[in-house]
């Protein structure tokens, strides 16, 4: 599949699929039902080990088939993940304020730390796409402008130039 270019269609169908697939694993917001369940009905140490290492397995699988086997990358991909990623965190900000059992407030915590990551995932998608470089691109050259004018007229006012005597 690296060796594959595939339409933007297909990519994205793949991206989607991805994401809903590591998504559940993960514990991202629709597919979170699972996750306060889980974490009270298991031992300490498994349920650590559910908090510590795989939830973010599921976030590494994402990662790796996005950036590693889709060579293409759009930039509504990261809005999504990014509103994902900010709809996750605030519900298991709240959900885990309220919580008195201490192995649920651990798993609406976890859900809120994989809202952060997803956040932080969507940045980078938004930030890999070829729109975003291209707009980049021209931003810096609208600063360079900018700050070339700016320092000129410091010199001005400073007095850096002598004035013309006639």
């Amino acid at each position: 599949m690296r060796l594959t270019q595939l339409s933007p269609f297909c990519a994205s169908a793949t991206f989607l699929l991805a994401l809903f697939g590591f998504g559940a694993k993960a514990g991202i917001l629709p597919l979170h039902a699972w996750l306060p369940e889980a974490h009270p009905a298991a031992p300490s140490p498994v349920s650590a080990l559910m908090s510590g290492i795989m939830l973010k397995t599921a976030i590494y699988g994402m990662l790796r088939v996005t950036f590693n086997l889709l060579h293409t990358q759009l930039w509504w991909w990261g809005v999504f993940a990014l509103t994902l990623g900010l709809l996750t965190a605030l519900f298991g900000v709240i959900f885990a304020a309220v919580q008195v059992d201490m192995k649920r407030l651990l798993a609406y915590s976890s859900i809120e730390n994989i809202g952060l990551i997803l956040v932080g995932f969507g940045l980078a998608l938004m930030l890999a796409s070829p729109l975003w470089l291209t707009l980049q691109e021209r931003a810096n050259y609208f600063n360079f402008g900018i700050s070339l004018g700016l320092g000129i007229c410091l010199l001005v006012l400073a007095g850096y130039f002598p004035e013309e005597k006639k």
